[in-house]
């Protein structure tokens, strides 16, 4: 039996392809190369990484421009609230520092200079603070 992807001998006649990786590709034909919605592994397009939640929106103008299409939640949030997309210059913080907490209410636009501005302070007050304990 000849594989179905390049016409070498079969190894595994119950896919009937010679190779794990043409077994993919014999999978992505017959799948249609399903990604997104339309895979098989699709979670809601959610994700978490380093704390922070990320949305599947490939056409988003601040996805991530590695390769997957995910844009912090919190980015997404303030580009809504705002009624338009976020600057490369701009950072999200989290005001009462639940990177997990979204709210607007909790959410504030700065410069990353403001923004380091805000968590030395921040480290400051817990340095002296810690003092007193």
């Amino acid at each position: 039996m000849k594989c179905i992807i390049c016409q070498n001998e079969v190894v595994n006649k119950k896919h009937k392809t010679c190779s794990r990786n043409c077994w993919s590709k014999a999978h992505s034909k017959i799948m249609g190369g399903r990604k997104g919605v339309a895979s098989s592994n699709w979670k809601g397009g959610e994700v978490t990484i380093d704390g922070r939640v990320y949305i599947y929106k490939p056409n988003h103008p601040n996805a991530m421009q590695s390769g997957r299409k995910y844009v912090a939640r919190s980015r997404l949030v303030m580009s809504e609230h705002l009624n338009r997309p976020l600057t490369s210059s701009e950072i999200v913080h989290h005001v009462n520092g639940d990177k997990l907490d979204d709210r607007v209410e909790n959410l504030m636009v700065v410069t990353r200079a403001k923004h380091n501005t805000i968590h030395h302070n921040i480290k400051k007050a817990e340095k002296c603070i810690g003092a007193f304990i």
